[in-house]
């Protein structure tokens, strides 16, 4: 293990908005062991935003390991990806690890343990799994990349992930940390989209050919209801998403026409599964068990992943 003083200077990003569990996170910012770190939280214009009370709470409550504290704070929205690319220009840290101001990190030690995933593979990119819970995070719904998925993630087969990464985001966009050498050769995030920055800045790496490691031990806990799950309707992220395929998908997959009902179909079908997850969550008796008649398959997937965390 190396010494404190040899521990490269890293940077955590906390994007927030409204956050109302905003607490939770940074608490779990300051509970990693993890002896160097510039923490920066950039809220994207939360109304009576107060910085003074996060430098002060942050200073009062870590444990020496925290090198710098930066609150950025913008007088208006302006979108995730502008928000982030704010704060990328205002890190520090050799390596860049992003935490939504809605999530919090497995355990005090991941920081460590994505660091070493750098310096073991060298990659740009650094993905890792998630666990997702419910938007109170106490029920889980299952980990993300799925066991097949990871299986294609590992085995580093580039043409492949691309190609499957056509129609579904294998990679969390909450676990992609990059290095500070990624900044120079890949840039920033692109401004053309207003919420969705990982999807098109990973499918744009992977065309160039740049590796992007992963690792299949979760790091971050996701909690669900976000803008950017999938589980409710948001105008901004699906013009962001038609953008995405229209700019990075279609142009160069290999049939467009079946590419884009294959992805119809797939939107239906997630349409089709957070009702399902609704009914599960928030249903009554009778209309869970309704659900477990027509649905089994379903059901006993649920049960499985919340008794055996799968």
């Amino acid at each position: 293990m190396e010494t404190c003083s040899n521990k490269k200077l890293i940077t955590v990003i906390t994007l927030s908005y409204y956050s109302e569990h905003l607490m939770e996170t940074v608490n779990s910012v300051l509970s990693q062991k993890y002896p160097s770190i510039q923490y920066i939280i950039a809220d994207d214009g939360t109304e009576h935003f107060n910085a003074d009370y996060w430098y002060q709470y942050i200073g009062s409550h870590q444990k020496g390991n925290i090198r710098e504290v930066l609150i950025l704070h913008q007088e208006e929205n302006v979108g995730t990806v502008c928000n982030y690319n704010n704060a990328l220009l205002h890190s520090k840290g050799e390596y860049i690890f992003p935490l939504s101001g809605d999530d919090v990190y497995e355990n005090p030690h991941v920081l460590d343990k994505w660091v070493d995933g750098f310096l073991q593979h060298h990659d740009p990119i650094v993905c890792a799994s998630c666990s997702v819970y419910d938007s109170t995070l106490k029920h889980f719904r299952g980990k993300w990349p799925r066991p097949d998925q990871i299986r294609l993630l590992i085995s580093r087969d580039w043409k492949a992930i691309y190609r499957a990464m056509e129609t579904q985001k294998l990679l969390p966009g909450c676990t992609m940390a990059r290095s500070r050498d990624s900044l120079e050769t890949l840039g920033l995030f692109d401004t053309e989209y207003k919420l969705m920055e990982d999807y098109p800045f990973l499918m744009k790496a992977l065309r160039k050919g740049i590796p992007v490691g992963f690792l299949p031990s979760p790091m971050v806990k996701k909690r669900s209801g976000g803008v950017s799950d999938g589980q409710s309707s948001n105008s901004l992220l699906e013009k962001d998403m038609q953008l995405f395929y229209e700019n990075e998908v279609y142009p160069y997959c290999e049939d467009p026409d079946a590419l884009r009902k294959q992805i119809k179909d797939g939107t239906l079908k997630r349409k089709e599964s957070a009702l399902l997850f609704q009914t599960w969550e928030k249903g009554t008796m009778a209309q869970k068990f309704d659900l477990f008649r027509k649905k089994p398959m379903f059901v006993l997937r649920r049960v499985l992943r919340t008794i055996f965390k799968i």
